[in-house]
C-alpha cells in the first residue's frame, strides 16, 4: 500500500489558480497516494483533470469559522502519520483549529507575510513553526524576512510557485513594448506612470495596458503624443500569455500592503522573454538585484530616467537551473522521502 500525501487547500476557488498548481504534483501518483481535501466544490471538468488525486470536499465558507470548521473536519480526517500539506488557508483560521485540536502534524505553504497586525502575525507564526513539522515558502526573501520577524533559526524550504523557462529575445519592433497586464486591484498602481505620459513623450516605447477597468485610471489625453494601446477586458489564459510574448517590459508597481512576497507575474514575465520595471517593494528588490532581471525605481524621476534610457538587461542565467521544474520537483520529493525515511 502506497504512503499517503494530504494536499489541504483551505481558501480554494474554481476561479484561481488552485488546478493549475496542484496538477504540478501530478509526478507523485506512481509512488504515493494523493488526496486533495479543498474548501469548497471542483467543478465537473477540472475533476477530469484531476483523475490523479482523489478530491474531498468541504463547502463551508471562506468565512473565519467557516474556514475553522473545514480545518477541524480534516484534521479529524488526516492521519498524524501522513506526509499533511496545507496549500493555502486564513493563518488565524489554521492556528485557532491547530489549537483546538491538537493537531499540528501538517507542513504550512505561507505565500506571504502580512504588513498589517504585525505584532498578531509573528504570535500565529513563532507558534505554528515551533510546532508543525515543517513551513515552506516561494521566495528566499520572504524565508528571510519570517525568520528574522519571529526570531526563529527553524530551516523553512523554498518551494518556487513558477517554473521560469529560458526565454531572452531581442528587442520586439523597432520600439520596446512596455506592458501593464492585468486586472486592478487594491494593491496595484500605474499613477506613477500615467502621471509621467502625461507630460513626457518617450520616442523608444510603445506602452501597452491589458487590463478590466484601466479606463477608469486613463483617458484618452494620454495619446496626444505617446504610443498608446489600451484594452479594458477580462483576459482569458491565453490572452495573457500572448500579450507578455508580445511584450519587452512588463511595468509592476504595488503598495506595502501587498505584504511580503513576490507576485507570480515576474516569474510569468521572465519565462516569456519579458523583463520587469518595478517600483521599491523590498520584495522586488531583492529579486531584480539578485537576477540582473530588470529596474526598479523609488519616485517618478528615477521612472522617468529608466524609461528615457531603456535597454534590454543581460539576466544571470542562474535563475533558469533555480526556477527550474526539475528544481522544484527534485526538492519537494526529497523532503517528502526524507518524511517518510525513505533511503536512496
Amino acid at each position: 500500500m502506497k504512503q499517503q500525501i494530504n494536499f489541504i487547500e483551505g481558501l480554494f476557488s474554481n476561479e484561481g489558480h488552485y488546478i493549475d498548481e496542484i496538477e504540478k504534483y501530478k509526478y507523485l501518483e506512481t509512488k504515493y497516494e494523493l488526496v486533495y481535501f479543498i474548501n469548497g466544490k471542483v467543478n465537473e471538468l477540472d475533476k477530469k483533470r484531476l483523475k490523479h488525486l482523489s478530491i474531498v470536499e468541504y463547502d463551508c465558507g471562506h468565512s473565519l469559522v467557516g474556514s475553522i470548521k473545514f480545518f477541524m473536519k480534516v484534521f479529524n480526517d488526516c492521519k498524524k502519520e501522513d506526509f499533511n500539506f496545507v496549500m493555502s488557508c486564513k493563518y488565524v483560521s489554521l492556528f485557532i483549529a491547530s489549537k483546538m485540536s491538537f493537531f499540528y502534524k501538517y507542513f504550512l505553504l505561507v505565500h506571504f507575510f502580512p504588513t498589517v497586525n504585525v505584532g498578531l502575525y509573528k504570535l500565529i507564526f513563532n507558534n505554528l513553526i515551533n510546532n508543525i513539522n515543517g513551513l515552506f515558502v516561494f521566495e528566499e526573501y520572504v524565508a528571510n524576512e519570517i525568520q528574522e520577524k519571529i526570531n526563529s533559526n527553524k530551516k523553512i524550504n523554498i518551494l518556487h510557485a513558477r517554473d521560469i523557462k529560458y526565454s531572452i529575445r531581442e528587442k520586439i519592433d523597432e520600439k520596446f513594448t512596455v506592458s501593464f497586464i492585468g486586472a486592478m486591484n487594491i494593491f496595484k498602481e500605474v499613477d506613477s506612470l500615467l502621471s509621467l505620459l502625461n507630460f513626457n513623450y518617450y520616442e523608444n516605447i510603445k506602452f501597452k495596458f491589458y487590463s478590466k477597468n484601466i479606463t477608469n485610471f486613463i483617458s484618452n489625453k494620454y495619446f496626444n503624443q505617446n504610443d498608446i494601446e489600451i484594452i479594458d477586458a477580462y483576459l482569458t489564459s491565453e490572452d495573457y500569455n500572448n500579450y507578455m510574448k508580445d511584450s519587452d517590459f512588463i511595468f509592476l508597481s504595488y503598495k506595502y500592503a501587498y505584504g511580503i512576497r513576490v507576485p507570480a507575474m515576474v516569474f510569468d514575465s521572465l519565462s516569456n522573454g519579458c523583463q520587469l520595471i518595478c517600483n521599491d517593494n523590498p520584495s522586488f528588490n531583492y529579486y531584480i538585484e539578485k537576477y540582473n532581471c530588470g529596474y526598479v525605481f523609488r519616485d517618478e524621476d528615477e521612472l522617468h530616467k529608466i524609461l528615457t534610457n531603456l535597454q534590454k538587461l543581460n539576466i544571470n542565467e542562474e535563475i533558469y537551473n533555480d526556477y527550474s521544474q526539475q528544481t522544484r520537483e527534485k526538492l519537494f520529493l526529497n523532503i517528502v522521502e526524507n518524511f517518510y525515511g525513505v533511503e536512496e
